[in-house]
């Protein structure tokens, strides 16, 4: 399709963009799916208007699940719409045959730009195309990024980047847990096995720490406290056993003291005798702000803090930013910001000010230029920030987000925190013991946030500052024998599992392999880790236990059964590694797919079904006889001709399996959700 008008058309990601965009515009004529004004038009996408289509779309006899028809290569690929979006694709496509030139405003990010780009591809649109970047939605900021519009096809990388991975998914996702599934009906099985480059591996991290919890065996160790004298400033010190003492019996691995008979007598003879303060190191030291937030590192804190699911805080910041406009583009993977942002400062100082954070706004320096606004760590995005727009209406938990957002923020314009800390080494009966204080000169940005959780009894206290002592003679005044225990990791909480697949590389031992996690910053991505986790809680692989993530049998079982490659995060280091290179123009997005379905065709033959030692059930999916479970309901057991509850949870279950959404009714018709059943649920 070839531009034919004077039209300017603006294609949003979504309907709440289309709006701000047309009010930042002037406003305009509202109709359904447009809003029109003198010579330009706004329309949107709702999220993707296409989707990859089914194997059963490239050949019909591919409904049914069959070995023999693995490996499923589409050549060439096709999308097809999604049923709920053919009046907004009609919509669009008369729009394109008016424009003369197109806005792409889709998010700035992979994915927003592959999705309005499919549009323009499905349409065959061959005329001019500029993208407006939008990583702040409020008046100022857009108006700015609109009148600083660039060529579309400086993007290109972007979009290839998020087809490759789309594609590549796909092939993993249709080939992989087809194989996987048979396999396991072969043996005996009736689970629908779902496999993905990202989510496997990110389950194998929760079962093997689960079970790491499980087959831990708790130590009991007994530290001692020694109290010191000298001249009548007293202090404590944590005993340091010698190097001598540490390679004989009755320690651990971890230097931990199990024999309690060793300290006890040492602290009988301790009260009394001479000691010797022999070195004082005390250093002022600075900690500079926190780093704004990224999303990952916002997923971690909300849920620390306030127990919310990395989902729910991926909702919130999106919301914050694309209903409330009250914060910047939330799903960046940076914690950095722009020089040329700081210029923006005294306007989000106001607004800051006028939303509640008067006192605390009006005590920042917005001159400061801290560590925080460096260009050269800029990458897609910048942090997450507040924008200069007033706040109104949030509920809760988005106050909540908010708060951190904008404390955190705020922070890049308080003072260093300052202190003094003190290490002192005291000899006593030649056995070494070890002070630590600290002494706060000045609170910096420390102010802003609540006080750290007070020191547990019995754990060292490096907050206190210690007395002002100087090298030479003291006495000990008496000892204390601590017992301890040692304790298991904790549970994954899905702030800590967020953390883990970013920070996946550690887990890895091959060096070259650490390297490219650490470079493409783990498995996943800011915005797809949180989907992860609740696919694999969907597919009753991990399951929630108050704050916990804890793996099911069945998460276990897959573990357990499917071979190594699938669960090593290795492997999805250098797709990433990979669709990076596509991303920058390094390598054809061709190249990529071609070693992606070589790699792909090496795993199906791992596939086996003498694998499978355990065949792996699930009360949602087949039951026995091989019949879907949908067959052995009868109508109206979910009531008046409703569908079961296990009836819906399958459906949806194999759903999300093929990558699309249940039918129109499932919920409620019993007969369109037995009949997606006997279709999706297949016949092999």
């Amino acid at each position: 399709m070839r531009a034919n008008g004077p039209l300017t058309l603006y294609i949003a990601e979504k309907p709440s963009l289309g709006r701000t965009i047309a009010a930042a515009l002037g406003g305009g004529r509202n109709a359904k799916g447009i809003i029109r004004g003198r010579d330009w038009a706004v329309t949107w996408c709702v999220g993707h208007l296409y989707e990859q289509a089914m194997p059963e779309d490239y050949d019909p006899a591919l409904k049914q699940w069959r070995r023999d028809a693995l490996p499923i290569l589409p050549n060439p690929w096709k999308l097809k719409p999604r049923p709920a979006c053919r009046e907004q694709i009609a919509v669009i496509k008369q729009l394109l045959g008016e424009a003369g030139r197109i806005v792409h405003c889709g998010d700035p990010d992979r994915e927003g730009q592959l999705l309005v780009d499919e549009v323009l591809e499905k349409h065959h649109w061959r005329g001019e195309v500029q993208r407006a970047w939008l990583p702040d939605l409020s008046d100022g900021a857009l108006r700015k990024a609109l009148a600083r519009l660039k060529d579309n096809g400086e993007y290109q990388g972007l979009s290839h980047a998020a087809l490759g991975r789309s594609r590549a998914d796909w092939l993993v996702g249709m080939n992989l847990s087809r194989a996987m599934t048979l396999a396991n009906r072969q043996a005996g099985g009736d689970a629908l096995i779902s496999i993905g480059r990202v989510q496997t591996p990110t389950l194998k991290l929760v079962v093997e720490r689960d079970r790491q919890i499980e087959s831990f065996q708790p130590t009991d160790y007994f530290p001692l406290v020694a109290r010191f004298d000298q001249q009548g400033a007293q202090y404590e010190g944590r005993w340091q056993p010698s190097k001598a003492r540490l390679e004989g019996k009755g320690f651990d691995e971890e230097g931990h003291c199990i024999d309690r008979a060793i300290p006890d007598a040492l602290a009988a003879q301790l009260p009394g005798q001479p000691a010797e303060i022999r070195r004082i190191d005390a250093r002022n030291k600075a900690e500079p702000p926190p780093l704004p937030f990224s999303l990952n590192e916002l997923q971690q804190a909300a849920s620390k803090r306030f127990g919310l699911s990395a989902q729910r805080t991926l909702e919130i910041a999106q919301a914050l930013y694309e209903r409330h406009k009250l914060i910047t583009y939330p799903r960046t993977d940076c914690r950095y910001l722009s020089r040329e942002q700081h210029g923006e400062t005294p306007a989000i100082l106001a607004a800051v000010a006028a939303n509640g954070y008067q006192p605390l706004a009006a005590d920042a320096d917005p001159t400061q230029m801290g560590r925080a606004f460096d260009d050269k760590r800029i990458t897609a995005h910048t942090a997450i920030i507040p924008t200069a727009n007033r706040k109104g209406g949030l509920n809760r938990d988005e106050g909540d987000v908010y708060d951190m957002i904008t404390r955190t923020w705020l922070a890049q314009f308080y003072p260093d925190h300052r202190f003094k800390a003190t290490a002192i080494e005291t000899v006593c009966l030649d056995e070494f013991f070890i002070s630590k204080g600290r002494q706060v000169l000045e609170a910096g940005w420390k102010r802003l946030f609540p006080p750290a959780k007070k020191v547990q009894e019995g754990e060292a206290d490096d907050g206190s500052p210690l007395p002002a002592l100087q090298k030479g003679r003291a006495e000990c005044l008496g000892a204390r024998v601590e017992a301890k225990r040692t304790k298991p990791p904790a549970h994954y909480t899905e702030g800590a599992l967020i953390k883990a697949m970013a920070n996946v590389a550690r887990f890895v031992d091959d060096e070259k392999l650490r390297k490219i996690l650490r470079e493409n910053q783990g498995i996943g991505t800011e915005a797809t880790r949180a989907g992860i986790i609740e696919t694999l809680k969907a597919r009753r692989f991990l399951q929630s236990q108050g704050k916990s993530l804890i793996s099911t049998e069945l998460g276990r079982q897959v573990i357990d059964q499917i071979p190594e490659q699938l669960g090593n995060p290795a492997i999805t280091a250098w797709w990433e590694q990979q669709l990076a290179e596509v991303e920058k123009g390094t390598i054809p997005l061709q190249d990529f797919e071609r070693r992606a379905i070589t790699w792909l065709t090496r795993l199906l033959q791992a596939v086996d079904p003498a694998r499978i030692r355990t065949p792996m059930r699930d009360t949602g999916g087949k039951r026995g006889g091989g019949k879907p479970a949908a067959k052995r309901y009868a109508k109206g057991k979910g009531g008046k001709g409703r569908p079961t509850p296990k009836m819906i949870a399958y459906a949806e279950s194999l759903a999300q399996q093929r990558g699309e959404k249940p039918p129109r009714g499932y919920k409620s018709n019993f007969e369109a959700c037995k009949r997606y059943l006997n279709d999706a649920g297949g016949k092999g």
